[in-house]
């Protein structure tokens, strides 16, 4: 989609012809939320294995007496 827009620029008044695409606006920000819900699904992840690893190693040092 073009369109003509009039921007100031030094005191004077010129025609600028503006293309936008919002198609691909969308879709960046489709991906953006895309990356965002992968990367708190690794953090969550991390998160639960950190302390399943912090439950075992309790485990681990109880049984062995320390």
């Amino acid at each position: 989609m073009v369109s003509e827009e009039r921007v100031h620029r030094g005191g004077e008044q010129i025609k600028v012809k503006v293309e936008r695409i919002p198609r691909v606006v969308e879709r960046i920000k489709v991906e953006m939320e895309r990356i965002s819900l992968v990367y708190d699904r690794i953090w969550v992840r991390e998160e639960r294995n950190l302390r399943g690893a912090i439950e075992y190693d309790g485990e681990r040092s109880e049984s062995q007496g320390w």
